[in-house]
């Protein structure tokens, strides 16, 4: 549903049709609408139905063959748009879900096994016990010592001299 939102989200402000064809596809799978690109009735969505609904999309967005989908053992049905953007934002999405792309369109939130976001304190204590930028070494680490240099009397500009040892 995190997938939905933001995409639906997005699409509302700024009424891209990319994103509108990848928010119309999750509320299709998670039974909120008809096929987004075919209208299709059926739910629940089976993996034969996204398959069939994101071969029409591509056959709009890289104008594909539609011979190549006769073969999902579906009723092949004609798309009700011509829009190649939200076709390949219903593509894009169903892809996903179809395990055809490893990640999906969208940053989505992390979850936790309950379902809940993790807290700022959460994060903070991952990221302190991964210390991916050596943290631990920044507390010893000494940066060169520096004098400011006044370059004219008055104006408060200066640049950093370094100061000589000894």
């Amino acid at each position: 549903m995190d997938y939905f939102r933001i995409a639906y989200a997005i699409f509302g402000k700024t009424r891209s049709p990319l994103m509108g064809g990848d928010a119309a596809a999750m509320n299709w799978v998670t039974g909120g609408q008809r096929g987004p690109v075919t209208e299709r009735p059926e739910q629940p969505v089976t993996r034969n139905l996204a398959d069939a609904e994101q071969t029409v999309a591509m056959t709009i967005a890289y104008e594909m063959p539609e011979s190549m989908w006769a073969a999902l053992g579906v009723e092949p049905r004609p798309a009700v748009t011509d829009d190649r953007e939200w076709a390949n934002g219903v593509r894009g999405a169903l892809a996903w879900l179809l395990g055809q792309r490893p990640e999906p369109m969208l940053h989505l939130p992390r979850r936790l096994p309950d379902g809940s976001t993790p807290s700022a304190d959460q994060l903070y204590a991952e990221m302190l016990a991964a210390r991916p930028y050596g943290m631990s070494s920044l507390s010893s680490a000494r940066l060169p010592a520096t004098k400011r240099t006044p370059q004219r009397r008055g104006t408060g500009a200066w640049r950093p001299s370094p100061i000589p040892p000894g």
